[in-house]
């Protein structure tokens, strides 16, 4: 996602900013008459002495973080899949917006996700397999399989006798 610069015209982003003083000024005599303070007051316990500080908006990480939606629900086989939904405003899909941690549902960067048994996606025999890091174990459909092992590092898959 690219940010362009526009361009404001002189004239107008002047206008702005007056109309915008103008209107903070309003609201603090409004908020300063209700509840009885003078509004040098609260522009001094709100803005502090030196006035206001200037921000400017730098995005952080990866596009994605934002516009995609947090939350990753578990699946068959104890394997976790994030939600491949776009952001509403309340910052999650509409089908998570009333989002409640459960032990089935969990945002992307919750702590617990940092102690499970990470697992890799692998073509073996025309069919993906999920591959752990830790061990090489490999899992088809939720379900281990027992006599198959992949070596990550190297691509190198063992089969038992058996098979």
């Amino acid at each position: 996602m690219e940010l362009e610069n526009q361009r404001i015209p002189a004239g107008l982003w002047e206008s702005m900013q007056k109309v915008c003083a103008e209107n903070d000024a309003r609201f603090i005599k409004d908020v300063a008459r209700i509840i009885g303070v003078e509004a040098a007051d609260i522009r001094k316990r709100v803005f502090g002495v030196r006035g206001i500080q200037t921000t400017v908006a730098v995005e952080h990480g990866p596009w994605w973080i934002e516009s995609q939606c947090p939350v990753i629900s578990k699946r068959a086989g104890n394997m976790w899949k994030r939600c491949d939904e776009r952001c509403s405003p309340c910052g999650f899909c509409w089908s998570h917006r009333a989002f409640r941690p459960s032990v089935t549902l969990k945002l992307y960067n919750d702590p617990y996700f940092q102690t499970i048994e990470k697992r890799h996606p692998f073509e073996l025999d025309d069919a993906i397999v999920w591959v752990s890091e830790k061990d090489g174990s490999v899992m088809k459909d939720g379900e281990i399989m027992p006599d198959i092992t992949i070596d990550m590092r190297t691509g190198i898959c063992t089969k038992s006798k058996g098979i």
